[in-house]
């Protein structure tokens, strides 16, 4: 899906240490609001994931492509499967090549943010609608 990823100073700390930054992602400080109007203190960015790798197992996955694919990505997918070949190695977070709105987490970085008790991530597994 389309999304905005937005992080807690704890979550950005951790995603730098597992090498998203420099030429993989790029972090913009955002201020947030409470239900009431008023500014929460903590810190919070908006991750800007540079990092597109094309992985997508079109006849196994559920998408369609794209009227716009200059500006939607080459397909909207619906289901996603992957071809692991494909994804580099150091490849923990980033964008699907083909559709660049959906983000694809790899397992032992959901572990590591789950272990640090972060919240507030919306994961589908591989294959699921």
């Amino acid at each position: 899906t389309d999304s905005l990823l937005v992080v807690s100073e704890q979550a950005k700390t951790l995603l730098e240490s597992q090498g998203l930054s420099g030429d993989t992602a790029e972090y913009f400080p955002i201020q947030l609001l409470d239900r009431r109007g008023k500014k929460v203190q903590k810190p919070y960015w908006v991750v800007n994931l540079l990092r597109k790798v094309h992985c997508l197992a079109k006849s196994k996955s559920r998408c369609r492509k794209n009227d716009n694919p200059d500006l939607l990505g080459e397909y909207h997918v619906d289901t996603v499967v992957l071809i692991p070949k494909r994804i580099p190695p150091d490849a923990v977070l980033f964008r699907l090549g083909e559709a660049p709105g959906t983000l694809i987490i790899r397992s032992d970085l959901l572990t590591k943010i789950r272990r640090a008790k972060l919240q507030g991530l919306a994961i589908k597994e591989q294959g699921q609608p």
